[in-house]
């Protein structure tokens, strides 16, 4: 990055380079737009891999037209931030879907405690509708992403910059003028102690089971979980990488709220075959999965006593309310959020970031009115995101982008 020296055009597979210490920027290019091939959907498609030495830095299984992943060497283990996942492809990830002028679009981003730009992208080539990834592996601190349009008015929708901090989504953006920033910091976080029992707290019980294949060459399985209080952020677990089959516990005792339990497998097959999860407070079952895909959530409250005290026929809570997202080649396109009778959010998903695979979310919910919404950003050509959703076990709706456009809406009763 610092001397624009190459050190690699093509190559063979499973080539070894002796490089310098410095940042270094690895490009990869389909000319198709179909990236490593056609059996992406099937999981049977390719994936490029990094080593610095005998230490994985990252890789992708997905691209399309382009993308461009910045690191360090020499590389000892994420830089590190803290999160216990050695590899790095994800601190941070933006995607960019190009308008008709994409020659006018660059960015940069800058570490304030090296005064450095750390990675920096275009002018772009390709559009409109042209997707271009950028990856970076970056060290603690905190950064300013700045996004440029040399013609001063943004980007045409639905051309767009999404972009995700450590697989969180931080920001989308296209009305930007000449340029605008967004900041954010990136800092040691270490895995949560156990906390004390005290008066007042509500007992949390997760088991998991996870029948896990881990002989795959590419990643394995790497399934991370935590326990999240929605409204304060405070992470009570957090937990993984896992890659191997285990039978795991887990005992908390958390202050009454509202929760969000999120479980990943970044493989995008759950907890295998065999696996599941269960959540319980003290005897009452919340709620628990067999399967899921990518990533799921459960999001419910405590105390809890025998489904919110609902009256329904269920005596655990999961099945209230239950979506699963089957993503095409565009996931950050959709979105999703039910609303109560107030108007106020209890519970939505997306932007997603990962192409053929599937998102589920589970939310325990009190009687009420409620109203689903779905949006969904215009693009020419086919979308194919699907989205199904379930009111007590029963389905409400199961329906595609393509089919409503741009947003849908659905109401439901819970008595």
């Amino acid at each position: 990055l610092n001397s624009d020296e190459t050190y690699i055009i093509g190559g063979k597979d499973d080539e070894k380079h002796c490089v310098a210490s410095g940042r270094y920027i690895f490009n990869i290019t389909n000319s198709g737009g179909h990236g490593f091939g056609s059996l992406l959907s099937e999981k049977k498609g390719g994936y490029y891999l990094i080593y610095s030495n005998d230490t994985m830095i990252g890789g992708s299984d997905s691209f399309f037209l382009n993308e461009e992943f910045s690191f360090s060497v020499p590389y000892y283990g994420d830089e590190p931030d803290g999160d216990e996942i050695i590899h790095c492809s994800n601190d941070f990830f933006m995607v960019f879907f190009t308008d008709d002028h994409p020659e006018e679009n660059t960015f940069e981003l800058y570490h304030q405690e090296t005064d450095q730009v750390i990675v920096r992208g275009g002018p772009f080539q390709e559009g409109p509708g042209a997707l271009y990834y950028s990856r970076a592996c970056l060290p603690d601190g905190v950064f300013n992403l700045t996004l440029l349009d040399s013609g001063g008015d943004g980007v045409k929708y639905p051309g767009h910059f999404q972009v995700y901090v450590e697989e969180k989504f931080l920001d989308l953006q296209y009305k930007i003028g000449n340029s605008t920033s967004t900041s954010f910091v990136l800092a040691n976080h270490p895995a949560p102690t156990s906390k004390p029992t005290v008066f007042g707290c509500e007992n949390f019980l997760v088991l998991i089971e996870a029948d896990l294949d881990d002989a795959h060459k590419y990643y394995g399985h790497t399934l991370t979980w935590e326990l999240l209080d929605i409204d304060t952020r405070e992470v009570f677990i957090q937990e993984g990488p896992l890659k191997q089959s285990a039978n795991l516990t887990y005992n908390e005792c958390v202050p009454p709220g509202r929760y969000s339990f999120n479980i990943t497998n970044t493989r995008g097959d759950g907890l295998g075959p065999k696996g599941n999860y269960l959540i319980f407070s003290d005897s009452l079952m919340i709620g628990g999965s067999t399967k899921f895909g990518v990533n799921e959530e459960m999001v419910f409250s405590l105390p809890y006593n025998v489904d919110e005290l609902s009256g329904r026929e269920f005596d655990w809570c999961a099945g209230d309310f239950f979506v699963k997202v089957t993503t095409a080649a565009n996931p950050q396109l959709l979105s999703w959020k039910v609303t109560d009778e107030s108007g106020g959010v209890v519970a939505g998903g997306g932007p997603y970031r990962k192409p053929f695979d599937t998102y589920s979310q589970w939310v325990c919910l009190p009687n009420g009115s409620y109203t689903l919404y779905i949006n969904s950003l215009d693009i020419f050509g086919i979308k194919g995101n699907k989205v199904a959703v379930f009111v007590e076990s029963k389905l409400l709706v199961s329906v595609t982008d393509d089919v409503f456009g741009q947003s849908y809406s659905a109401s439901f009763n819970l008595k």
